[in-house]
């Protein structure tokens, strides 16, 4: 959505000329005007140059990211350097990526809140700034897996950590696994046990450039770069798939469609909130991540340096932590006190260093299209068998 002019109240048309829009006319119209109008027209002009700020376009996905970044980093980024900032959403990061293409001669973007691969894509194709570490010396506190460079040089910081989960049904677990206890979900090898068969739900092949999945069959052998054991791992995994959710995992786990079910920490709130009595765990072998990133776009509408400085407050410790903790993730910054996430157990910085594992992206844009229609043609017909 266009949204959020901040700072930029307009003035009916109607309303009688202001004294520098007065003397303005005047000299144009050739009236004598005395030291003091001078004086006073010079004054005008400057206030007027004072009042005219600097406008920050954002593109992200409206409420409740926009929400909650207009709160804890765009309102308070505003009052410190006199900007404004507008807001446009979008539905889908993937489809902005053309969008920004298309426009870069003379781009209407300068901060875009994306995910994935994307960053790398757009850096190959020159539309990225690099940013630095004098503009955003915060950069040195991300956990590594955060920053994402191209040719060595960093272009996109993580914004929105994640860690995928198995959410079980604590109830009704126990009368296909009688001996069930919680820390069985460290694995993925759980959601692999013969017990579930036609019981679980995953994301497909489609999500994260097949990152979830690929994360999933690790524990077999399976990688972004060993096609044989991925496949592998799925055949195996198959038979226990009831479906892949087409939005909320709530309704799959309401209606006891599933006992368990592979998931993000956002799915595991909204299960939480809808009462659901679930246990929440975090396989570690590996914790798989997922991050969304922040990019300033070159040769932006508002310059360079505003939207890499943008940036950085965003990623510092403290309104990082804020940030994600309204969202429902945990901080990419290792000097960030970890938002408290309901139902889920806590998830350490350092944890998620030594144990986190992030999909290779140029292996999984490379790979993505051959693999995610063997999975379409070869796995999917498995699910339940």
């Amino acid at each position: 959505m266009d949204a959020d002019q901040l700072g930029h109240d307009e003035e009916p048309a109607a309303k009688t000329m202001s004294r520098g829009g007065f003397l303005t006319k005047g000299a144009a119209l050739g009236l004598a005007l005395s030291p003091m109008a001078g004086l006073l027209a010079q004054q005008a002009g400057a206030g007027q140059a004072r009042s005219a700020k600097t406008n920050m376009a954002i593109l992200d996905w409206g409420p409740p990211y926009s929400t909650a970044l207009q709160k804890w980093v765009v309102d308070p980024f505003n009052a410190a350097n006199g900007t404004s900032a507008s807001f446009e959403e979008q539905a889908k990061a993937s489809d902005s990526l053309a969008k920004i293409q298309a426009a870069k001669s003379k781009p209407t973007v300068d901060l875009w809140m994306t995910t994935g691969a994307l960053p790398l894509l757009l850096a190959k194709a020159g539309g990225l700034q690099e940013l630095t570490p004098k503009l955003v010396p915060n950069l040195k506190d991300l956990v590594p897996l955060a920053v994402q460079r191209y040719n060595g040089k960093v272009f996109g910081v993580g914004t929105h950590l994640g860690a995928e989960c198995i959410l079980v049904d604590n109830k009704r677990i126990k009368s296909l696994i009688p001996d069930y206890h919680p820390d069985m979900l460290k694995s993925w090898k759980f959601l692999y046990r013969p017990e579930l068969k036609d019981n679980i739900a995953v994301a497909g092949f489609g999500s994260g450039y097949g990152s979830f999945m690929i994360g999933m069959s690790k524990p077999y052998g399976g990688s972004e770069t060993n096609e044989a054991k991925f496949f592998a791992a799925m055949k195996k995994l198959a038979p226990n798939v009831h479906t892949i959710p087409s939005t909320s995992y709530v309704p799959l786990f309401q209606s006891a469609e599933i006992v368990a079910s592979q998931g993000t920490p956002v799915d595991a709130q909204q299960l939480v909130a809808a009462g659901a009595s679930i246990d929440i765990g975090y396989p570690l072998d590996p914790l798989v991540v997922f991050l969304d990133y922040a990019v300033a776009i070159k040769n932006g509408p508002a310059g360079g340096e505003l939207s890499q400085k943008l940036i950085n407050n965003l990623i510092a410790p403290k309104t990082l932590a804020h940030y994600d903790g309204q969202l429902g993730f945990n901080s990419p910054n290792r000097k960030s006190v970890q938002p408290k996430l309901k139902g889920l157990p806590p998830l350490s910085a350092q944890t998620i260093a030594a144990k986190g594992w992030l999909i290779d992206y140029n292996a999984a844009v490379k790979n993505y299209d051959k693999w995610n229609e063997r999975f379409q043609t070869e796995i999917v017909p498995l699910f339940g068998k």
